[in-house]
């Protein structure tokens, strides 16, 4: 579809946009047209446009959905080739979308020039002037054809949700200001498309979608079409002669129409500024990005589809996500095992390095101690008879020594009944006998007395101070 020039579209007065962004595909035998726009401040602004091959693939992080569509919704847009396409114009009561949706359906069986159970149709809603009358573009494809269009977009890695003619932008966009016949023309790969709207009384009474060979005489077959129209135009009343033609189209399809037209309504035609194709790509995407319903031919059923297709997908890449987590808390796991069973070597290769070191020290340890004991021990039984000779008082008397294992020493000996005080201090004095800076005993226990006769029989359990190695 070639379009050039600007494009007379008032602008459209729209809730804020809840999409992110919003691309439009136009797809020929021989090449792709690819626009992206993000909607900002109520205008979707000029989309950036990119042309490519019949076989480059298009941009997938531009066009494909992955989770973050659902915080950043994004809608695909796809113009459909005009082949097998039909029009009607009707003129209905004013009322919400779905109610006229009801209304056309009601009456799809008389106007649709296919079997109902064979086509697939949609609504565009057309500006109005009155307040009565809605009028309505029906819009008719043939179910097959849109299921392969579809198929080829599909191939692509495009899909789609929504699919809109996008030479029905002129008429959508603007309407015309003055009455007459509007002829928008248009290249659509091998073919000349012409878009005629009948435009009287302020309102577009008919919109016929005509399409002509290339090769052949393309203007003599738009004349034939238009005169067979306007004859029926003038039957019904709301058409008649001396209206104004006018012919949109760059100058290679002025070229090929004007000619047989200005010889059939004269100086009626008037040569208008072609249609821009970027304006008309912003307008379908503005339409669709501030919550138009109109003009969509994609059957629900894709629309299920790709629905489904898509919260597959996201499960498919959470329960992966999930897996992927497993897996690395798993290596992690293993890794920490792995570094656990190598400290526990290098410990227990410290420890058996380390043994033989702590057996040799425990000998050494056990023979100190007995060198110790046999140091200590050999002073022992002297340093205790000395100082229990020395402090013994005189009024008492010692019968028995015994010193048992180096550790513990017994005394026994007998004294006056009225000397008992003198054990109390010699128990006393025995407990503070220092040898070489230490205690000698480490405790001093009087044992029972026993009286026999005018004498007492005494005895003391005394505990060595013996100095433990450590």
């Amino acid at each position: 579809m070639r379009w050039q020039g600007t494009f007379p579209c008032s602008r459209i007065v729209v809730k804020k946009s809840q999409l992110h962004s919003c691309n439009l595909l136009e797809l020929t035998a021989d090449s792709k047209r690819l626009w992206h726009f993000v909607p900002t401040n109520n205008q979707t602004g000029a989309g950036v446009v990119q042309t490519l091959g019949a076989k480059e693939p298009l941009p997938a992080g531009q066009v494909g959905k992955d989770w973050r569509t659902l915080f950043k919704r994004k809608v695909n847009i796809a113009w459909l080739p005009t082949d097998q396409v039909f029009l009607k114009v009707l003129h209905l009561p004013v009322a919400e979308f779905d109610e006229l949706l009801s209304m056309v359906e009601f009456q799809l069986e008389k106007i649709s020039p296919l079997p109902v159970a064979q086509a697939v149709w949609t609504i565009a809603l057309m500006p109005r002037r009155s307040e009565e009358l809605q009028p309505v573009m029906v819009v008719i494809a043939e179910s097959s054809m849109v299921e392969t269009f579809v198929g080829r977009l599909e191939s692509a890695g495009y899909l789609p949700d929504r699919l809109e003619l996008g030479c029905l932008e002129p008429l959508l966009g603007a309407r015309p200001e003055e009455d007459g016949v509007w002829m928008y023309a248009f290249a659509e790969e091998d073919a000349n498309v012409c878009l005629v709207a009948w435009q009287f009384a302020g309102r577009v009474e008919q919109v016929q979608l005509l399409r002509f060979a290339a090769s052949g005489n393309c203007g003599k077959l738009l004349v034939e079409e238009l005169t067979k129209t306007s004859w029926a135009a003038e039957f019904e009343g709301w058409f008649h002669a001396g209206q104004p033609w006018h012919l949109v189209a760059d100058p290679t399809l002025t070229e090929a129409f004007a000619p047989e037209l200005r010889q059939w309504v004269g100086e009626s035609l008037r040569l208008e500024e072609p249609v821009s194709l970027q304006l008309a790509a912003e307008h379908s995407a503005r339409r669709a990005a501030y919550g138009g319903k109109d003009s969509n031919l994609l059957p629900p059923r894709f629309t299920a589809r790709y629905h489904q297709e898509f919260v597959g997908r996201l499960w498919m890449a959470g329960l992966a996500a999930v897996f992927g987590a497993y897996l690395v808390g798993v290596m992690i796991y293993f890794g920490a095992v792995q570094v656990l069973a190598f400290q526990k070597r290098t410990v227990e290769k410290q420890v058996a390095d380390l043994s033989q070191s702590y057996t040799n020290a425990v000998w050494l340890k056990a023979r100190v101690e007995v060198l110790q004991d046999q140091l200590a021990l050999k002073y022992a039984a002297l340093d205790s008879l000395k100082a229990v000779s020395d402090l013994l008082p005189p009024e008492l008397s010692l019968q028995q020594f015994a010193f048992t294992r180096g550790e513990r020493l017994r005394l026994v000996g007998s004294a006056p009944q009225d000397q008992s005080s003198r054990l109390i201090d010699y128990a006393s004095d025995l407990r503070r006998v220092m040898i070489r800076g230490e205690a000698l005993f480490s405790s001093v226990e009087p044992g029972p007395e026993q009286t026999r006769g005018q004498s007492l029989s005494w005895s003391f359990n005394c505990e060595l101070n013996r100095t433990k190695l450590e």
